[in-house]
């Protein structure tokens, strides 16, 4: 009998998704990384392929961006938020 199982991974905020959901949002975004201009703003949304997007409710595109949020703060990917006049969306840019 084989077992599969569900590993999670611990957001910095302490939320926890399972370790498929964000290492695909991990993929999605380091797949976009070689097209990034520098000091442009992008929203996870734009950096993510349009049919991935697309599939994602409301919730897990929200969940999304906490992974997102994550990732740039621990520096897995080479990205900063950007500053802007508004809180959400957020936008990220090239370190």
């Amino acid at each position: 009998m084989t077992t599969t199982m569900n590993i999670n991974v611990l957001l910095s905020d302490g939320y926890s998704v399972t370790k498929t959901f964000y290492d695909s949002v991990r993929q999605q975004v380091e797949d976009a990384l070689p097209a990034l201009e520098r000091d442009v703003r992008y929203t996870l949304e734009m950096l993510c392929d349009k049919e991935f997007w697309r599939r994602l409710s409301d919730g897990d595109r929200r969940t999304a961006g906490r992974c997102m949020s994550d990732m740039v703060e621990k520096k897995l990917l080479p990205l900063r938020v950007a500053k802007t006049k508004h809180e959400y969306p957020k936008y990220y840019e090239l370190e």
